[in-house]
């Protein structure tokens, strides 16, 4: 879905509280970062990167957000059932699958995802590097 496309959403009715505003939230990552929004290979906005202990769980709440208490995208509450999502996920369980690195750089992969203040600290780098995700909030 190109970022024209996006900006357009209307936010539905049933929404949950902590859902993100697609549109809103779009137009206002257009305006602040500009350029520097992050696109995939086919320049299709990455609309999306983040960090959780439990990344499964974590992709499943930004489609059925059931509760208040964390903030979510709420993909299931948008019309959006002829559009194709792509999701990239790592998690610890990959650093074994990496080839070319040491086993301490390994060590220091598992240590920074095994805790959230480095999960914290990939992601910033994440963003530093490719561009801010057009539905990221902060």
């Amino acid at each position: 879905m190109p970022l024209s496309e996006i900006v357009k959403i209307k936010t539905p009715v049933n929404l949950p509280k902590n859902g993100c505003k697609f549109g809103p939230t779009a137009k206002d990552n257009k305006n602040l970062f500009g350029t520097n929004l992050c696109h995939s290979k086919s320049d299709l906005p990455i609309i999306y990167n983040g960090h959780q202990g439990n990344v499964i769980a974590r992709v499943r709440t930004h489609f059925i957000l059931k509760n208040d208490k964390t903030g979510a995208m709420g993909i299931n509450s948008y019309p959006l059932s002829s559009k194709r999502w792509t999701a990239h996920i790592f998690h610890r369980e990959m650093i074994e699958k990496i080839s070319g690195i040491s086993e301490a750089q390994k060590n220091f992969i598992r240590n920074l995802a095994d805790k959230r203040t480095g999960r914290i600290a990939v992601e910033a780098q994440w963003r530093t590097i490719y561009g801010w995700p057009i539905l990221c909030k902060s």
